[in-house]
């Protein structure tokens, strides 16, 4: 019985590395990643790939969708246990991307370099999926140390000229799947907002992300320019979709932000105050604001709300007030032609 017993110990052990061996090679791992492509939204590149069992290291990563490049990637490195493995866990020790760059573009037709998912793909979502059935595909996923080095973000609008660049990036974090929590912090990170007629606008960032209990908590982000910054805090429920947000402004140049997304001519500099913003599911926003600043060379004072609709805001109630006048009305911004509209009133006290 017990040389049973070791015979089909052996023959499973066996199975397993004769398995283990075909999926290292790397002309197996050529095939099946081709294989996988035909079912992607996208496309994956490999140059060279590496891996004996704990360790998997490819190089040269690059990832299309049909209307252009997304993503591309130096090298990813992935520490593991491998008997982990076989208890239904996926225990990643070590998780680094080196140097990896995305890039998004608006085209002038308004659609993106993303992929849109199809039904052949066998990935179109219903209205009524739940959020919960994602999560729990995540749930056998641990990951000890998460390294993201020397990384970039780009954001070009073809249209208006925009351009966002995130460059270098620093990043480090760690991820459970059950629970469901982490965190991610930003070390390092340089965001340059230019467009075709203006010159950069160089923002310092830094801070950090937590996940726990559903919840993706931002305690502080902070964006520095010379003597101006931007605090953000706030959080988003992934259950009800509920996204608060709360900005603290520290002398914002706001006339320079404008007019780099194509709104010329707000003469507004020094802006201080809060901005709140709140969300939940696919309904319209709600925005708030309290704010002071110099507009056209007077200290003025303004109370703001609104809503957040997905391509403008609407500016429902605005009270700019200074010492020789008030201006009240209404408003709206479109984002993406950077077009305003109002209907103001001016009274000037007795």
């Amino acid at each position: 019985m017990k040389r049973f017993l070791f015979s089909v110990l052996a023959l499973v052990a066996a199975m397993l590395l004769l398995a283990a061996v075909f999926l290292f090679l790397p002309p197996a791992f050529r095939f099946g990643l081709r294989s996988v492509n035909r079912y992607l939204p996208v496309s994956v590149h490999i140059a060279e790939y590496r891996h004996i069992p704990g360790t998997l290291r490819v190089s040269g990563v690059r990832v299309t969708t049909p209307r252009g490049a997304l993503c591309e990637m130096a090298a990813l490195a992935i520490e593991y246990r491998p008997l982990a493995l076989l208890f239904g866990r996926i225990e990643v020790a070590t998780l680094e991307l080196e140097n990896p760059h995305v890039t998004i573009q608006r085209y002038e037709n308004g659609e993106f370099n993303l992929f849109e998912p199809s039904h052949e793909q066998g990935i179109q979502r219903g209205e009524e999926e739940e959020v919960g059935s994602w999560i729990n595909v995540l749930a056998p996923l641990r990951i000890g140390e998460i390294r993201i080095a020397d990384g970039s973000v780009r954001f070009e609008d073809q249209a208006s000229g925009l351009s966002l660049t995130w460059d270098p990036m620093d990043m480090e974090g760690a991820f459970s799947g059950q629970p469901l929590q982490g965190e991610l912090r930003v070390l390092k990170g340089l965001l340059q907002i230019a467009s075709s007629t203006h010159p950069a606008l160089r923002v310092s960032t830094e801070g950090h992300v937590s996940l726990s209990d559903g919840k993706l908590q931002m305690p502080e982000f902070r964006l520095a320019m010379e003597a101006s910054s931007v605090s953000v805090s706030g959080g988003y429920s992934l259950t009800d979709e509920r996204l608060a947000l709360r900005a603290e402004l520290e002398a914002l140049p706001l006339g320079q932000v404008l007019a780099i997304l194509g709104v010329e001519g707000v003469q507004v500099e020094g802006l201080s105050g809060t901005l709140e913003a709140e969300t939940t599911g696919g309904n319209d926003g709600v925005l708030r604001a309290e704010l002071k600043g110099t507009a056209y060379g007077q200290q003025v004072r303004a109370q703001l709300a609104g809503t957040l609709l997905e391509e403008r805001i609407l500016v429902e109630s605005l009270d700019v007030s200074s010492p020789e006048a008030t201006l009240t009305g209404q408003g709206s911004w479109d984002i993406a032609s950077g077009e305003l509209r109002g209907n103001l009133g001016l009274a000037s006290p007795m």
